[in-house]
């Protein structure tokens, strides 16, 4: 390798990490470090699946890269550790229509397997959101996600700032983010998932549904225009059991667009005394437009489940043009501390813009600093 090749390799990695994208084994020039970098090629291209799954099934390569252009794919799995799936721009990951029949199938699974990058600035994962709809060739599904991580750790799935990454049109979430479902009684949750630069558009149910995390950052992303079934959420964030871990969240800069469910949900119905704490904090983020509400926190109307402490922070959030109130806080567990600082909420509907109750258990712990409320509506 010659030095001007050298010095080229190393701007680009270094342009990347200022982007706040992290670099893998491989370089953005496409040397592979310590490994092997591969670029397939699809003999049948009405479907690419047996050769993006060989690339993706030998662990020696620790980069597949696709190439500008449409790679139609039956479901695929990643299950090699420190491996990177680079798409570059053009370039669209596609589901093939007419496959996806059962009601798990998904674009692409990354499964208890540590260290996987998918970045793809200017490209696109796309499934078909409304074949899934219809039911004379689909059975009802809410789990044709575009991307799942189960049980995984030191997964990025990014872009770039100004040439995001497009997950749309899944027959679920674009990204669900929980434990492996082999793995029960024991909850192996996902840990240390970043989402850098990513628009979510059009999904089916979410455009993220967290179920289980410890360390999760999103960053630079929209979840835009989700619909289909509910909760047509931007982000859920829903353990399925007691001891899903929902800690050290953290996210910025992310917009919540035209949802037709609510724009940021948490769904604490499964907490309990044995449910570790609940941290997240949220920075600058928006909702814009929502078929309901735009920031929700919902418990257990029943009682008796009580979040084993923990803290939400929310900073600067703006939101505006829902369909309900603003912001929603209903039956939330009595241990687990919400404050929001420096937030703006303009016109919304529902019958207020901010609605707190008990539903059965008592409300406290909540607190509101330097809270604006802009609201032409004539309300009761």
């Amino acid at each position: 390798m010659g030095t001007a090749s050298a010095i080229a390799i190393v701007l680009s990695v270094l342009l990347l990490q200022q982007q706040g994208v992290a670099t893998s084994a491989s370089t953005a020039a496409g040397v592979a470090v310590g490994g092997r970098r591969v670029e397939p090629s699809c003999a049948n291209a009405s479907d690419c699946t047996p050769e993006l799954q060989a690339a993706l099934d030998s662990c020696s390569n620790t980069e597949v890269a696709l190439a500008a252009g449409t790679w139609v794919t039956r479901p695929l799995t990643m299950r090699c550790d420190g491996q990177r799936l680079d798409l570059a721009p053009g370039a669209e990951l596609q589901a093939l229509r007419g496959e996806y029949i059962n009601v798990g199938a998904v674009l692409l699974t990354v499964r208890n397997v540590s260290g996987v990058t998918i970045y793809g600035p200017g490209a696109t994962l796309r499934m078909w959101r409304a074949d899934y709809n219809d039911s004379s060739r689909y059975k009802h599904s809410e789990g044709r996600h575009a991307i799942a991580l189960r049980g995984a750790s030191n997964v990025t799935i990014a872009g770039l700032l100004g040439q995001p990454l497009t997950v749309t049109e899944s027959g679920g979430d674009g990204t669900y983010i929980a434990h492996d479902m082999g793995s029960l009684p024991t909850v192996n949750d996902c840990r240390n998932i970043t989402i850098q630069s990513v628009n979510y558009v059009r999904n089916y149910r979410q455009g993220i549904s967290v179920i289980g995390v410890r360390g999760l950052s999103i960053s630079d992303t929209v979840l835009s225009y989700t619909a289909g079934t509910p909760p047509q959420a931007g982000i859920d964030f829903e353990p399925d059991f007691a001891g899903n871990e929902l800690s050290n969240i953290r996210l910025s800069n992310v917009t919540a667009r035209g949802n037709a469910g609510r724009g940021f949900q948490f769904s604490l119905m499964k907490v309990g005394t044995t449910t570790p704490p609940l941290t997240a904090v949220f920075e600058d983020c928006a909702v814009d437009g929502t078929g309901m509400y735009g920031f929700s926190l919902s418990g257990s109307s029943r009682g008796g489940l009580k979040a084993n402490g923990g803290n939400i922070s929310v900073h600067r959030l703006r939101v505006a043009g829902t369909g309900g109130a603003g912001i929603l806080v209903e039956g939330k567990p009595a241990g687990l501390a919400l404050e929001f600082v420096d937030t703006k909420v303009s016109n919304t509907g529902g019958p207020a813009p901010l609605w707190i109750e008990g539903k059965n258990v008592p409300t406290a712990n909540v607190l509101l600093r330097n809270v604006s409320v802009r609201d032409a509506r004539d309300r009761p």
